[in-house]
């Protein structure tokens, strides 16, 4: 059973932009880790730490251990070679059977005419520095799909309405607006059989026009790599990131009245890589309580605190909203209390904020 107050045996957390691995540990373990220069790993209690992709440790003496809070830290430099970033080849997925994830009803009644890859989550944005002789007028439409297409995205598909079989779905009759480039009308999509949230459906007048779907919350016949849920609300993040100056965010549930008002979010990292002693309990945690358990463990490194109705002052005050389904803000909360339980207790608070992080592919 996983104690709050149980301190880890180690934590690592590596840091690809400036070039470290800070290691805490137990006195207890001081002697029993290693630092392998020739095989790039740090060996902590019979267990591997690897480094990331792409960096090596630095060829010089690691420096000494310091004791802090009853904890012994450790830095270790390492040394990032620096690539050209290369263009992501487009997931041409064969998604012409797609299903639900929870209960494995269809959800497509027939193939798709064509699989396209989605653009960038800021195409919108960019658009000006695209266009010399003002904004076209398929671009102030927005993008969407044609009947019978797919287009594929990283963390989500967007499917024409007349793929999807309307008897296995069903739509909230709670519409939002959202502003993701274009104004546009949405509403919940769920699973008919199991209640399963799917995504949203965009509508055109009063009619249904296109769906988007979420990749962890369906199955297809292909053989992909597994999707999950907190990869998708990290990816949320980084996306919200790039069109919004503030890294702190508000996330609420979106149409509902629950005592769960919502998180208030601050981002400080992206390019971390995680390992703790408690990594295998958590995962073990996740999947007991129906939760996506995600293998890779790149992370993000975020303050957060609940949500109240009360006037935001300080660093909140221009913070930005994400709106998310209620389901997905609570196993949103849940992940990050799990999270800050790998960190050593001195490591768990900041800002009068709890320390915690989101894992994703």
């Amino acid at each position: 059973m996983l104690s709050a107050e149980a301190a880890p045996l180690y934590y690592a957390e590596q840091k690809s932009k400036i070039g470290t691995i800070e290691l805490s540990l137990k006195p207890s373990i001081e002697n029993q880790f290693t630092v392998d220069i020739s095989s790039r790993c740090v060996r902590v209690a019979n267990c591997n730490i690897d480094l990331l992709e792409d960096t090596r440790i630095k060829c010089q003496e690691v420096a000494p251990p310091v004791m802090n809070d009853s904890v012994i830290n450790v830095r270790i430099p390492t040394d990032p070679i620096l690539k050209l970033p290369c263009p992501k080849k487009t997931e041409k997925a064969n998604t012409e059977k797609v299903f639900c994830e929870r209960c494995s009803a269809k959800l497509s009644s027939k193939k798709f005419t064509r699989t396209l890859p989605l653009p960038s989550a800021a195409w919108h944005e960019i658009t000006d520095t695209l266009l010399c002789h003002g904004t076209h007028k398929k671009m102030v439409n927005g993008c969407y799909p044609r009947p019978g297409d797919c287009l594929v995205g990283e963390q989500e598909i967007w499917i024409a309405w007349d793929v999807i079989d309307s008897s296995h779905v069903y739509v909230d009759s709670t519409r939002d607006v959202e502003h993701a480039g274009t104004a546009r009308v949405t509403a919940a999509l769920h699973c008919h059989r199991c209640r399963n949230i799917l995504g949203r459906v965009v509508y055109d007048g009063d009619k249904v026009h296109w769906a988007i779907i979420w990749k962890h919350s369906i199955k297809t016949t292909s053989k992909e790599t597994p999707y999950h849920l907190e990869s998708y609300v990290a990816h949320e993040l980084l996306d919200a990131s790039t069109r919004h100056v503030s890294y702190r965010f508000i996330i609420l549930p979106r149409g509902t009245t629950s005592a769960f008002r919502g998180i208030r979010l601050w981002m400080m990292g992206g390019d971390l890589n995680i390992s703790s002693s408690l990594s295998t309990e958590i995962n073990l945690v996740l999947s007991q309580i129906g939760g996506s358990v995600c293998k890779n463990d790149k992370a993000m490194k975020v303050l957060y605190t609940k949500h109240s109705d009360l006037t935001l002052e300080g660093i909140w005050a221009d913070a930005d909203v994400l709106s998310l389904p209620l389901d997905l803000c609570l196993h949103l909360w849940l992940t990050l209390q799990l999270s800050s339980i790998t960190l050593p207790p001195s490591k768990r608070y900041a800002q009068n904020c709890r320390v915690g992080y989101i894992r994703y592919s």
